[in-house]
This record gives C-alpha cells, structure tokens and sequence, in this order.
C-alpha cells in the first residue's frame, strides 16, 4: 500500500485501529516516526475521543532516565520524571494492573512503580 502523506498514512492507521488492539512501528531515525504518532493523535483529538495513544517517540523520550548503575550497588531502575503531566492520576487510575495485564501477551517479565520514589523497578522468575 502506497500513501501520498503521512496524513493519509496516520488516517489509515485510525481506520485500522477500529480492528486492531495495537500497532508497533519501527523506523530508523529520521524517517517521521515522531510525526506519524503526532499526526496520528490529532485525528483523535479533531474527532473529540478519549485519548487512546500510548506511543514512545522524541516528544515522550524525556518522561524517562534509565538508572543501570549496577557497578554501585543500586538497583537498576526505571525513573519517572515526576514534573510531567503524563503521569498524573496514574496510581489513581491502576494503570499498573493495566500495563501488567497487556504487557503479559508480549513479554515474561513483572514490574512494580513506586509512587513515592518515581521509579520502575523490573524483576524476572528464572526457572531452575
């Protein structure tokens, strides 16, 4: 399928979305991942629906600093940047149980976010 815009390619892709649960879109850098997911929520926005976007790109890069220092001693952990707006009302929503549930279909890996710490701690059962 040829697409004459990203446009029309981000409007297939909410027509799409009436049948699918999900998509994932690799790219290298530089091809307009970042302006297909903008363009993508502004259809929904235009159309007055919930927010139903969960996409990673330069915009939500910065809501998250991987700390791997495992050289001292520390826990590798995910950090949340608490100053966002992203954030907010996720503990109140129990977006955990919903991201665990989802996350169960693609990976074999569990996860706990401390609200207090901002952070995203990951843990894996080995068997043996």
């Amino acid at each position: 399928m040829i697409f004459n815009s990203l446009d029309e390619l981000a409007q297939h892709l909410r027509d799409e979305s009436r049948n699918k649960k999900c998509f994932l879109i690799y790219g290298y850098n530089n091809v307009g991942k970042t302006r297909l997911s903008a363009a993508f929520r502004d259809i929904g926005w235009q159309r007055n629906e919930a927010p139903d976007t969960l996409y990673f790109n330069a915009y939500t890069e910065d809501l998250f600093t991987w700390n791997n220092d495992l050289n001292g001693g520390n826990e590798s952990v995910l950090l949340m940047n608490k100053d966002s707006n992203f954030f907010e009302g996720m503990e109140r929503l129990a977006m955990e149980g919903r991201i665990r549930e989802q996350l169960s279909f693609y990976a074999d890996f569990d996860f706990k976010i401390n609200y207090v710490n901002w952070t995203v701690s990951f843990s894996r059962n080995i068997a043996g």
